[in-house]
């Protein structure tokens, strides 16, 4: 099984291409969809801190980055219960590596200007 949690704070926020990836891999569909592809379970998590402070408490290792650091090492980006990215969402490429399946984005030009 591949577990893969994103521990998020609110006031460091804000919604990117790279978050809207992960985002995407964590609903049923996709999880029962590369359980027929790849044999693997494949659990996500998205916990926004401010709003569940029980996700916290319940992870030592993410508790003692929250009261060790500054709000800056968010999010915080677990795979089987061990920190793999610090203050950033990881990207396609590396989620890809680490479900081992093909990755890619389509992006509008017209947006990427603004």
């Amino acid at each position: 099984m591949i577990k893969l949690e994103c521990f998020i704070l609110s006031e460091n926020f804000s919604s990117n291409i790279d978050f809207e990836i992960f985002e995407s891999i964590n609903n049923n569909v996709f999880k029962e969809n590369y359980f027929l592809i790849k044999g693997e379970s494949l659990e996500t998590h998205i916990i926004f801190l401010d709003e569940d402070k029980k996700s916290l408490v319940n992870n030592r290792k993410v508790q003692k980055y929250y009261d060790e650091n500054d709000v800056s090492v968010f999010p915080l980006v677990l795979l089987n219960d061990e920190i793999i990215s610090r203050g950033r969402f990881l990207s396609s490429g590396e989620l890809a590596d680490i479900l081992d399946i093909g990755l890619s984005t389509q992006q509008n030009p017209e947006l990427e200007n603004e």
